[in-house]
């Protein structure tokens, strides 16, 4: 042990040396790490930002080829990758969408044109900004969907704004299509799907799990139940409320509560619904 003692003593003077000569350029490295970090946050989304810039008027409603040799699809392609590269960092997303003033900047520099006084997630999908419309105090819950586009089995995408008003909710889960239209003070619930089309009035209650099917229009202050399935090109009237678990078949048009009682699952009138379909169904084109 003795032996071994200077070079002990020798590697502890070494290190102490090297400590003390090293100091300043640790110091001026934590500090440049310091400052690298929000640095890298706010110019990040930034350059994201400018590049969509140069082709965010490509964001627009219309059928298109998935082909890059198309230009609006070319467009749309270098859009969504700058977007996703955003939203899908989500420690920098979440920073952003936390502080109101960065939320904007990175909403409009991405073509948003709506109110910003809205409440969203870093878990909600949504793309195609400009498309986007949401009124003031409008909530849209954690991995919701927002599907401003849809990819075709004919190899084209389809693309369509959708708008969800003043004070309205859309739940967890919920799944809206593109050119969905959703009204102020108006509730989706909980894992709810609207397809294509459809328009829900101002004051609509919509439980959970109801299936909309495409085109489907509901009238002001009116209500589905849970697990409610409406069928495509239904019209619901106003102040009308659809029992939980009802089957609304396609092209119905309910205008009174006794005809949406005669799908209420415990009271169903077959022969009522007979000639009800009869009088009020229409040929539903898609």
């Amino acid at each position: 042990m003795a032996n071994r003692l200077p070079s002990v003593i020798f590697l502890s003077v070494l290190g102490f040396s090297l400590g003390v000569s090293l100091t300043p350029y640790l110091w001026w490295g934590s500090a440049a790490l310091f400052l690298s970090l929000p640095l890298f946050v706010l110019s990040y989304p930034l350059a994201a930002a400018l590049i969509a810039s140069f082709v965010k008027k490509g964001v627009v409603r219309g059928i298109f080829p998935r082909d890059t040799n198309h230009p609006m699809y070319f467009k749309r392609r270098v859009y969504g990758i700058c977007w996703t590269c955003v939203y899908y960092f989500k420690p920098i997303y979440f920073a952003w969408l936390s502080i109101p003033l960065l939320k904007k900047i990175l909403f409009r520099s991405f073509g948003y044109k709506g109110h910003m006084s809205f409440t969203i997630y870093p878990d909600t999908w949504i793309r195609d900004l400009p498309l986007l419309n949401f009124g003031k105090g409008a909530y849209i819950s954690n991995r919701a969907t927002l599907g401003t586009n849809v990819c075709l089995m004919d190899n084209n995408i389809t693309v369509n704004q959708i708008t969800v008003g003043e004070g309205s909710i859309v739940g967890h889960l919920a799944m809206i299509a593109p050119a969905v239209t959703i009204g102020n003070r108006s509730e989706v619930g909980v894992g709810s799907i609207l397809g294509f089309f459809t328009v829900v009035s101002d004051d609509v209650r919509i439980g959970g799990n109801v299936l909309i099917d495409h085109r489907v229009f509901l009238g002001a202050k009116s209500s589905v139940g849970t697990g409610a399935k409406i069928g495509r090109g239904a019209i619901i009237g106003e102040n009308i409320k659809i029992a939980a678990a009802a089957i609304i078949p396609a092209g119905v048009k309910i205008s009174t509560q006794a005809e949406a009682d005669l799908y209420t699952p415990k009271t169903l009138h077959f022969p009522e619904i007979a000639k009800h379909l009869a009088e009020t169904s229409t040929v539903i084109m898609n």
